[in-house]
């Protein structure tokens, strides 16, 4: 399950309250659901910390988007880079 926040001119940030509804939405739908974060803002680190608590959910944050998007870089490779395998 993915959700994506979109800021004019990247200069948001999406917080811990977003991840944890999203969390909540995928475990009600199915428990083995990754719940996915992506922004062209920033995470705050109330953000991080609770989607990093016990792998709740993958966060793909400015710099992560750049090199999906831009560098090209497999979407794989770049969630690989924000929680475990």
């Amino acid at each position: 399950m993915v959700q994506a926040k979109h800021f004019t001119g990247g200069g948001g940030s999406v917080g811990q309250p977003v991840v944890q509804h999203l969390y909540g939405g995928a475990m009600a739908a199915h428990s083995s659901t990754l719940p996915v974060v992506v922004t062209n803002g920033k995470l705050t680190d109330g953000a991080k910390g609770w989607a990093a608590e016990y792998f709740r959910a993958r966060l793909i944050g400015r710099e992560e988007l750049r090199r999906w998007a831009e560098n090209g870089e497999s979407l794989e490779s770049v969630l690989k880079g924000t929680g475990p395998a």
